[in-house]
């Protein structure tokens, strides 16, 4: 039985048992496929993350592969992974690079309108690729949608509630109920992980 692979973009990711015959087999494996291809794995650059393996389990995988061990947690293709929720730093540079976003733009030359479309498009994107794997904080949540809120209402990283012309909820509720059709943080990440729960089904 072949092991299960998956890929992203460039980069795969092979889990087997960490027994000396599997990590034999996922060596031949990937050694034919860049004969075959030219699409050479560097070991060197490859790392292996135990899960549940002893000391001896390592060593072994880690002699017969040529690659290093990182622990969790780990940083992959963007996201924080490990066997505990993420902390806040591991969170942080979302934040950071919404704001970054916001920062360079010019928000007094645009239009409610201009700017509410700049949400939707650009601020409410950035954590997409977050969320559709991990469930963001709550705290992590209500400063998106407070700097999105400031933007909106005033072009500015925060606003008071006296500048909000509607409530977050009237913002976020569909435009054909008389909202502005803004998504949910909360309701679109749950919906975005749900095709884990579908895939698990099949």
């Amino acid at each position: 039985q072949l092991p299960p692979i998956s890929v992203y973009a460039d980069d795969a990711v092979l889990f087997f048992r960490p027994t000396a015959g599997e990590a034999s087999t996922i060596k031949g494996l990937l050694t034919l496929f860049g004969e075959a291809t030219g699409l050479k794995t560097n070991f060197c650059k490859s790392t292996i993350t135990p899960i549940q393996c002893n000391d001896q389990q390592r060593a072994m995988v880690e002699a017969i592969l040529s690659c290093r061990v990182e622990d969790f947690p780990i940083t992959y293709q963007g996201l924080p992974l490990g066997t505990r929720k993420p902390t806040k730093a591991e969170v942080q540079p979302i934040l950071d690079k919404l704001a970054k976003k916001v920062a360079g733009w010019k928000p007094k030359m645009l239009s409610i309108d201009g700017r509410l479309c700049l949400i939707k498009s650009m601020l409410m994107a950035l954590p997409v690729h977050y969320m559709s794997v991990l469930q963001l904080p709550r705290w992590a949540i209500k400063d998106i949608e407070r700097k999105c809120r400031g933007f909106l209402w005033k072009g500015q990283e925060e606003v008071s509630g006296g500048h909000c012309l509607v409530s977050w909820r009237k913002v976020c509720s569909p435009v054909e109920k008389g909202g502005f059709g803004v998504k949910d943080m909360n309701f679109f990440g749950r919906a975005l992980r749900l095709k884990w729960h579908a895939k698990s089904l099949e």
